[in-house]
């Protein structure tokens, strides 16, 4: 799927727009998540666009710009709700929680030793992604426009995932998830544009 086209689906859904919905009151844990979620999304960009300007492949490019309209959704809804964005005045490879800086180090160092390992990183922070996403559904949101705007994630992230494992499939690349099930996984690989 295209980011233009992912873009659009984390706006609208059948037609309808999240801020068609009604603006519901915040739990913390809503708070919570979707300050999380800006800089997951912020992190997932800035690893792409890092591993884009070491690798030739559209992959990285592609999805890089894919996971700016995607922090750019949950921004959206930040502002929404008068929620203070950690990513407001966001430099590249640079996040106000300590958890994430440490992975962006640790991705970008994986990801630029070679080839294979950048594509592993992709297949990883889409693991995370999707992981993160399920909890978020399950357990922390309620509010309408915020499941809108995370379910069209989580098949944005299905989508990045299935691009980077049909480059991990043709380079002979093993993997296996660590947040979601392989059960999971198996249920994501073909998922695309669905």
């Amino acid at each position: 799927m295209s980011g233009i086209l992912t873009f659009t689906l984390a706006w609208k859904m059948k037609g309808q727009c999240y801020k068609d919905l009604p603006l519901e009151e915040l739990s913390q844990a809503e708070i919570s998540s979707l300050q999380w979620m800006r800089e997951e999304e912020m992190l997932a960009h800035d690893v792409y666009a890092r591993l884009a300007e070491e690798y030739t492949v559209p992959v990285f490019q592609n999805i890089a710009k894919s996971e700016m309209q995607h922090t750019t959704s949950i921004a959206g809804l930040l502002e929404r709700y008068g929620v203070e964005d950690p990513a407001a005045d966001h430099v590249p490879g640079k996040f106000s929680s300590p958890e994430i800086q440490s992975l962006y180090d640790q991705l970008v160092k994986q990801g630029t030793s070679s080839w294979e390992e950048a594509v592993k990183v992709g297949l990883q922070i889409e693991d995370m992604d999707i992981a993160d996403l399920d909890k978020a559904i399950a357990e922390q949101v309620d509010n309408q426009d915020i499941l809108m705007v995370y379910n069209n994630l989580l098949r944005g992230s299905a989508n990045h995932m299935n691009a980077f494992w049909r480059h991990a499939s043709r380079n002979a690349i093993d993997w296996e998830p660590e947040h979601i099930s392989r059960e999971k996984l198996d249920g994501i690989l073909g998922y695309e544009g669905k």
